[in-house]
Protein backbone atom coordinates (compact mmCIF):
# COMPACT_ATOMS: atom_id res chain seq x y z
CA UNK A 1 0.00 0.00 0.00
CA UNK A 2 2.84 2.59 0.55
CA UNK A 3 4.67 1.87 -2.58
CA UNK A 4 1.34 2.38 -4.45
CA UNK A 5 0.97 5.97 -2.61
CA UNK A 6 5.08 6.53 -3.36
CA UNK A 7 4.44 5.70 -6.84
CA UNK A 8 1.13 7.33 -7.27
CA UNK A 9 2.86 10.88 -5.73
CA UNK A 10 5.73 10.64 -7.94
CA UNK A 11 3.94 9.92 -10.85
CA UNK A 12 1.79 13.19 -9.95
CA UNK A 13 5.01 15.46 -9.68
CA UNK A 14 6.25 14.10 -12.59
CA UNK A 15 3.08 15.10 -14.35
CA UNK A 16 3.01 18.32 -12.86
CA UNK A 17 6.96 19.37 -13.40
CA UNK A 18 5.77 18.29 -17.19
CA UNK A 19 3.23 20.18 -17.25
CA UNK A 20 5.23 23.28 -15.48
CA UNK A 21 7.64 22.88 -18.69
CA UNK A 22 4.78 23.22 -20.95
CA UNK A 23 3.68 26.14 -19.38
CA UNK A 24 6.88 27.79 -19.96
CA UNK A 25 7.58 30.18 -22.79
CA UNK A 26 9.30 28.07 -25.77
CA UNK A 27 11.17 29.34 -28.74
CA UNK A 28 12.65 28.41 -31.94
CA UNK A 29 15.82 30.47 -32.88
CA UNK A 30 16.45 29.71 -36.87
CA UNK A 31 19.54 30.68 -38.77
CA UNK A 32 19.29 33.90 -40.67
CA UNK A 33 21.48 32.63 -44.08
CA UNK A 34 19.82 29.02 -44.04
CA UNK A 35 16.51 29.26 -41.87
CA UNK A 36 17.59 26.06 -39.95
CA UNK A 37 16.34 25.65 -36.51
CA UNK A 38 20.30 26.55 -34.70
CA UNK A 39 18.69 26.74 -31.26
CA UNK A 40 15.75 26.94 -28.40
CA UNK A 41 15.17 28.85 -25.69
CA UNK A 42 12.64 28.79 -23.11
CA UNK A 43 12.00 31.16 -20.58
CA UNK A 44 9.39 32.17 -17.63
CA UNK A 45 5.52 33.38 -19.19
CA UNK A 46 6.40 37.25 -19.10
CA UNK A 47 3.92 39.55 -18.05
CA UNK A 48 1.16 41.69 -20.17
CA UNK A 49 3.27 44.40 -22.01
CA UNK A 50 0.84 47.16 -23.36
CA UNK A 51 1.26 48.15 -27.15
CA UNK A 52 3.03 51.91 -27.32
CA UNK A 53 -0.36 53.10 -28.63
CA UNK A 54 -1.94 52.12 -25.21
CA UNK A 55 1.12 53.66 -23.02
CA UNK A 56 1.44 57.11 -25.42
CA UNK A 57 -2.63 57.65 -24.15
CA UNK A 58 -2.39 56.50 -21.30
CA UNK A 59 -1.32 59.74 -19.40
CA UNK A 60 -4.42 61.63 -20.93
CA UNK A 61 -7.32 59.31 -18.93
CA UNK A 62 -8.15 59.70 -15.77
CA UNK A 63 -10.34 57.30 -13.20
CA UNK A 64 -14.11 57.52 -12.81
CA UNK A 65 -15.76 55.83 -10.20
CA UNK A 66 -18.78 54.97 -11.97
CA UNK A 67 -17.64 54.08 -15.61
CA UNK A 68 -13.83 53.17 -14.76
CA UNK A 69 -12.30 55.69 -16.79
CA UNK A 70 -12.62 58.23 -19.16
CA UNK A 71 -10.16 61.13 -20.95
CA UNK A 72 -8.91 64.38 -19.10
CA UNK A 73 -12.14 66.74 -19.14
CA UNK A 74 -11.97 70.27 -20.96
CA UNK A 75 -9.51 69.29 -22.94
CA UNK A 76 -9.18 71.86 -26.00
CA UNK A 77 -7.80 70.88 -29.80
CA UNK A 78 -4.97 73.72 -28.76
CA UNK A 79 -3.99 71.39 -25.95
CA UNK A 80 -2.61 69.33 -28.97
CA UNK A 81 -3.93 65.73 -27.55
CA UNK A 82 -2.71 63.58 -30.76
CA UNK A 83 -4.59 60.21 -30.95
CA UNK A 84 -4.45 57.88 -33.90
CA UNK A 85 -4.89 54.50 -33.66
CA UNK A 86 -3.66 51.31 -36.49
CA UNK A 87 -4.51 53.39 -39.78
CA UNK A 88 -7.53 55.49 -38.49
CA UNK A 89 -6.43 59.37 -39.26
CA UNK A 90 -4.57 60.67 -35.97
CA UNK A 91 -5.85 64.23 -35.12
CA UNK A 92 -6.26 66.72 -31.85
CA UNK A 93 -8.86 65.45 -29.89
CA UNK A 94 -11.05 67.83 -27.49
CA UNK A 95 -13.52 66.66 -24.64
CA UNK A 96 -16.26 68.22 -23.04
CA UNK A 97 -16.21 68.62 -18.88
CA UNK A 98 -17.14 65.35 -18.14
CA UNK A 99 -14.11 63.58 -20.71
CA UNK A 100 -15.95 62.56 -23.47
CA UNK A 101 -14.73 63.58 -26.84
CA UNK A 102 -16.83 66.01 -28.36
CA UNK A 103 -16.35 68.94 -30.37
CA UNK A 104 -15.49 72.22 -29.01
CA UNK A 105 -19.04 73.93 -30.49
CA UNK A 106 -20.59 70.88 -28.77
CA UNK A 107 -18.84 71.30 -25.60
CA UNK A 108 -19.87 74.67 -25.80
CA UNK A 109 -23.75 74.09 -26.49
CA UNK A 110 -23.54 71.62 -23.48
CA UNK A 111 -21.75 74.04 -21.44
CA UNK A 112 -24.01 77.02 -22.05
CA UNK A 113 -27.44 75.05 -21.24
CA UNK A 114 -28.19 74.40 -25.24
CA UNK A 115 -31.16 72.10 -26.30
CA UNK A 116 -29.68 69.00 -27.24
CA UNK A 117 -31.25 66.73 -29.94
CA UNK A 118 -29.36 63.69 -29.95
CA UNK A 119 -26.88 62.02 -27.57
CA UNK A 120 -25.13 58.72 -28.55
CA UNK A 121 -23.95 55.58 -25.83
CA UNK A 122 -21.87 53.02 -27.20
CA UNK A 123 -18.46 52.16 -26.79
CA UNK A 124 -15.72 52.86 -29.88
CA UNK A 125 -18.46 52.37 -32.51
CA UNK A 126 -20.36 55.81 -31.52
CA UNK A 127 -17.74 57.48 -29.81
CA UNK A 128 -15.60 57.18 -33.09
CA UNK A 129 -18.19 58.28 -35.43
CA UNK A 130 -19.14 61.52 -33.11
CA UNK A 131 -17.53 64.13 -35.48
CA UNK A 132 -18.88 63.28 -38.38
CA UNK A 133 -22.67 62.39 -36.77
CA UNK A 134 -22.10 66.37 -35.18
CA UNK A 135 -21.74 67.52 -38.27
CA UNK A 136 -23.95 65.26 -40.67
CA UNK A 137 -26.82 66.41 -37.66
CA UNK A 138 -26.38 69.87 -38.02
CA UNK A 139 -26.58 70.27 -41.34
CA UNK A 140 -30.04 68.85 -40.89
CA UNK A 141 -30.88 71.00 -37.94
CA UNK A 142 -30.30 68.84 -34.83
CA UNK A 143 -27.79 69.23 -32.42
CA UNK A 144 -25.93 66.05 -31.12
CA UNK A 145 -23.81 65.28 -28.45
CA UNK A 146 -21.61 62.10 -27.49
CA UNK A 147 -21.84 59.97 -24.20
CA UNK A 148 -19.54 57.22 -26.13
CA UNK A 149 -16.25 55.83 -25.00
CA UNK A 150 -14.01 52.87 -26.50
CA UNK A 151 -13.66 49.93 -24.30
CA UNK A 152 -17.27 50.96 -22.77
CA UNK A 153 -19.55 48.25 -22.63
CA UNK A 154 -23.58 47.92 -21.79
CA UNK A 155 -23.80 48.83 -18.09
CA UNK A 156 -21.70 51.66 -18.97
CA UNK A 157 -23.84 52.86 -21.47
CA UNK A 158 -25.96 53.02 -18.93
CA UNK A 159 -24.67 54.84 -16.33
CA UNK A 160 -23.54 57.27 -18.95
CA UNK A 161 -27.17 57.46 -20.17
CA UNK A 162 -28.53 57.80 -16.04
CA UNK A 163 -25.81 59.86 -14.64
CA UNK A 164 -24.80 62.43 -17.62
CA UNK A 165 -27.25 62.05 -20.48
CA UNK A 166 -30.78 62.73 -18.81
CA UNK A 167 -29.18 66.06 -17.72
CA UNK A 168 -28.94 67.34 -21.11
CA UNK A 169 -32.63 66.56 -21.58
CA UNK A 170 -32.06 65.17 -25.44
CA UNK A 171 -35.11 64.18 -27.29
CA UNK A 172 -33.45 61.04 -28.67
CA UNK A 173 -30.92 58.50 -27.54
CA UNK A 174 -28.60 56.08 -30.11
CA UNK A 175 -27.27 53.38 -28.59
CA UNK A 176 -24.66 51.51 -29.80
CA UNK A 177 -24.94 47.43 -30.24
CA UNK A 178 -21.36 46.33 -31.90
CA UNK A 179 -20.92 42.74 -32.07
CA UNK A 180 -18.01 42.60 -29.58
CA UNK A 181 -18.30 45.17 -26.48
CA UNK A 182 -20.71 42.86 -24.75
CA UNK A 183 -18.60 40.49 -23.84
CA UNK A 184 -16.62 42.57 -21.53
CA UNK A 185 -19.97 42.96 -19.17
CA UNK A 186 -18.45 40.06 -16.81
CA UNK A 187 -15.38 42.19 -17.04
CA UNK A 188 -16.91 45.71 -15.62
CA UNK A 189 -18.51 43.66 -13.28
CA UNK A 190 -16.00 41.79 -12.01
CA UNK A 191 -13.90 45.44 -11.57
CA UNK A 192 -17.14 46.65 -9.33
CA UNK A 193 -17.33 43.92 -7.21
CA UNK A 194 -13.29 44.19 -6.76
CA UNK A 195 -13.02 47.82 -4.94
CA UNK A 196 -9.61 48.47 -6.83
CA UNK A 197 -9.39 51.53 -9.58
CA UNK A 198 -9.57 50.68 -12.57
CA UNK A 199 -6.36 50.82 -13.75
CA UNK A 200 -4.75 48.61 -11.60
CA UNK A 201 -7.62 46.13 -11.85
CA UNK A 202 -6.55 46.18 -15.28
CA UNK A 203 -2.94 45.53 -15.05
CA UNK A 204 -2.01 49.08 -14.74
CA UNK A 205 -3.85 50.27 -18.30
CA UNK A 206 -7.50 51.32 -19.49
CA UNK A 207 -7.74 48.53 -21.48
CA UNK A 208 -5.13 45.64 -19.96
CA UNK A 209 -6.00 41.96 -19.11
CA UNK A 210 -8.28 42.18 -15.02
CA UNK A 211 -5.74 40.86 -12.41
CA UNK A 212 -6.30 38.06 -10.61
CA UNK A 213 -6.53 38.66 -6.40
CA UNK A 214 -7.10 36.56 -3.37
CA UNK A 215 -4.56 33.54 -2.41
CA UNK A 216 -2.12 32.75 -3.43
CA UNK A 217 -1.97 35.47 -5.89
CA UNK A 218 -2.22 38.49 -3.79
CA UNK A 219 1.54 36.57 -2.23
CA UNK A 220 3.37 35.78 -5.26
CA UNK A 221 2.76 39.16 -6.49
CA UNK A 222 5.79 39.89 -4.79
CA UNK A 223 7.45 37.48 -6.92
CA UNK A 224 7.00 38.35 -10.51
CA UNK A 225 8.57 35.21 -11.90
CA UNK A 226 6.88 33.06 -10.11
CA UNK A 227 4.10 34.75 -10.07
CA UNK A 228 3.93 34.53 -13.99
CA UNK A 229 4.90 30.94 -13.95
CA UNK A 230 2.23 30.16 -11.52
CA UNK A 231 0.00 31.57 -13.48
CA UNK A 232 0.98 29.87 -16.71
CA UNK A 233 0.56 27.01 -15.29
CA UNK A 234 -2.44 27.02 -13.90
CA UNK A 235 -4.11 28.32 -17.19
CA UNK A 236 -2.57 25.08 -19.12
CA UNK A 237 -3.99 22.66 -16.54
CA UNK A 238 -7.38 23.85 -15.57
CA UNK A 239 -8.02 25.95 -18.30
CA UNK A 240 -12.10 25.49 -17.50
CA UNK A 241 -11.82 25.93 -13.83
CA UNK A 242 -8.98 28.93 -14.10
CA UNK A 243 -10.28 30.67 -16.99
CA UNK A 244 -14.27 30.53 -16.39
CA UNK A 245 -16.24 32.14 -18.99
CA UNK A 246 -19.88 33.04 -18.62
CA UNK A 247 -22.14 30.84 -21.20
CA UNK A 248 -23.29 32.38 -24.40
CA UNK A 249 -27.37 32.64 -23.09
CA UNK A 250 -25.75 34.34 -20.50
CA UNK A 251 -23.98 36.93 -22.61
CA UNK A 252 -26.90 37.10 -24.00
CA UNK A 253 -29.40 37.44 -21.27
CA UNK A 254 -27.18 40.49 -19.36
CA UNK A 255 -26.96 42.52 -22.81
CA UNK A 256 -30.81 42.23 -23.43
CA UNK A 257 -31.46 43.20 -19.24
CA UNK A 258 -29.36 46.53 -20.25
CA UNK A 259 -30.84 47.31 -23.38
CA UNK A 260 -34.25 47.02 -21.63
CA UNK A 261 -33.27 49.25 -18.48
CA UNK A 262 -32.15 51.64 -21.11
CA UNK A 263 -35.57 51.84 -23.44
CA UNK A 264 -37.37 52.00 -19.74
CA UNK A 265 -35.19 54.83 -19.01
CA UNK A 266 -35.96 57.16 -21.83
CA UNK A 267 -39.47 56.35 -21.74
CA UNK A 268 -40.07 57.27 -18.39
CA UNK A 269 -38.11 59.89 -19.16
CA UNK A 270 -39.82 60.59 -22.77
CA UNK A 271 -36.87 60.34 -24.51
CA UNK A 272 -36.43 58.42 -28.26
CA UNK A 273 -34.59 55.42 -27.77
CA UNK A 274 -32.94 53.83 -30.85
CA UNK A 275 -30.92 50.25 -30.58
CA UNK A 276 -28.46 50.60 -33.38
CA UNK A 277 -26.91 47.34 -34.22
CA UNK A 278 -24.14 48.19 -35.95
CA UNK A 279 -22.83 44.78 -37.88
CA UNK A 280 -19.13 43.79 -37.60
CA UNK A 281 -16.47 44.16 -40.47
CA UNK A 282 -15.80 40.44 -40.16
CA UNK A 283 -19.26 39.61 -40.41
CA UNK A 284 -19.85 41.72 -43.94
CA UNK A 285 -16.91 40.52 -45.43
CA UNK A 286 -17.21 36.60 -44.12
CA UNK A 287 -20.30 36.44 -43.09
CA UNK A 288 -22.22 35.12 -40.48
CA UNK A 289 -19.78 32.59 -38.37
CA UNK A 290 -20.67 31.14 -35.69
CA UNK A 291 -18.50 33.22 -33.34
CA UNK A 292 -21.12 36.23 -34.35
CA UNK A 293 -24.50 35.28 -32.79
CA UNK A 294 -25.64 38.39 -30.77
CA UNK A 295 -27.47 39.85 -33.48
CA UNK A 296 -29.34 36.35 -34.41
CA UNK A 297 -30.42 35.51 -30.70
CA UNK A 298 -31.16 39.67 -29.55
CA UNK A 299 -32.92 40.83 -32.68
CA UNK A 300 -36.28 38.31 -31.77
CA UNK A 301 -36.18 39.65 -28.06
CA UNK A 302 -36.15 43.36 -29.44
CA UNK A 303 -38.56 42.63 -31.69
CA UNK A 304 -40.72 40.69 -29.02
CA UNK A 305 -40.99 43.53 -26.63
CA UNK A 306 -41.17 46.68 -29.05
CA UNK A 307 -38.13 48.10 -28.68
CA UNK A 308 -37.23 50.49 -30.92
CA UNK A 309 -33.80 49.39 -33.26
CA UNK A 310 -32.25 50.46 -36.94
CA UNK A 311 -30.00 47.04 -38.41
CA UNK A 312 -27.88 48.16 -40.38
CA UNK A 313 -27.32 44.92 -41.90
CA UNK A 314 -29.31 44.88 -44.71
CA UNK A 315 -28.30 48.86 -45.75
CA UNK A 316 -23.95 48.00 -45.43
CA UNK A 317 -25.33 44.86 -47.35
CA UNK A 318 -26.58 46.52 -50.19
CA UNK A 319 -23.13 48.15 -50.89
CA UNK A 320 -21.09 46.08 -53.71
CA UNK A 321 -18.16 46.19 -51.44
CA UNK A 322 -18.87 46.24 -47.46
CA UNK A 323 -15.43 46.49 -46.42
CA UNK A 324 -15.32 49.76 -48.25
CA UNK A 325 -17.50 50.51 -45.35
CA UNK A 326 -14.40 50.06 -42.96
CA UNK A 327 -10.69 50.54 -42.47
CA UNK A 328 -8.57 48.77 -44.19
CA UNK A 329 -6.24 47.85 -40.96
CA UNK A 330 -8.53 48.74 -38.45
CA UNK A 331 -12.00 46.89 -37.73
CA UNK A 332 -14.17 49.76 -36.87
CA UNK A 333 -15.81 51.92 -39.76
CA UNK A 334 -14.76 54.28 -41.87
CA UNK A 335 -16.72 57.76 -42.72
CA UNK A 336 -18.70 56.10 -45.49
CA UNK A 337 -19.96 53.41 -42.91
CA UNK A 338 -20.39 56.48 -40.26
CA UNK A 339 -22.37 58.41 -43.05
CA UNK A 340 -24.78 55.57 -43.98
CA UNK A 341 -25.79 55.00 -40.66
CA UNK A 342 -26.65 59.21 -40.16
CA UNK A 343 -28.37 58.83 -42.66
CA UNK A 344 -30.87 55.62 -41.29
CA UNK A 345 -30.55 57.52 -38.39
CA UNK A 346 -32.06 60.44 -39.60
CA UNK A 347 -34.80 59.01 -41.61
CA UNK A 348 -36.10 56.84 -38.57
CA UNK A 349 -36.46 59.82 -36.73
CA UNK A 350 -37.79 62.02 -39.68
CA UNK A 351 -40.41 59.57 -41.29
CA UNK A 352 -40.91 56.29 -38.84
CA UNK A 353 -43.14 58.29 -36.98
CA UNK A 354 -41.36 57.20 -33.42
CA UNK A 355 -42.17 59.61 -31.20
CA UNK A 356 -40.74 59.35 -27.51
CA UNK A 357 -43.38 57.53 -24.98
CA UNK A 358 -44.05 59.61 -22.38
Amino acid sequence: MRRYIYTSALFILLVLILQIIVSMDWTIEHSMTTGKAQAVRVGIPVPYTPEPEIESIQKYQVEHPQLGFLWKPSVTVKDNLVVGWGDIPAGAISTDDIGFINSEEATRNAREGGAVDIIGIGASYIGGAQNLFYDYFALNGYSYHNLAQGRFTFPQYNVALEKYGLALKPKWVIYGVNEVSFTLIPDYEGWKTSGMGWFAYHSGTWCGPAITTGFPHDYLKKFPRINNLYLGFMKKTFRGAFNKKPSRKELVDKTEAYILDAWNTCRENGVGFIALLIPSKVRMVQGALPSLYLFEELLPRLKKKGVPYIDLRDDYRSVDDPSQLYFRQDAHWNGTGVYRAARQILDFIEHKNEEPVP
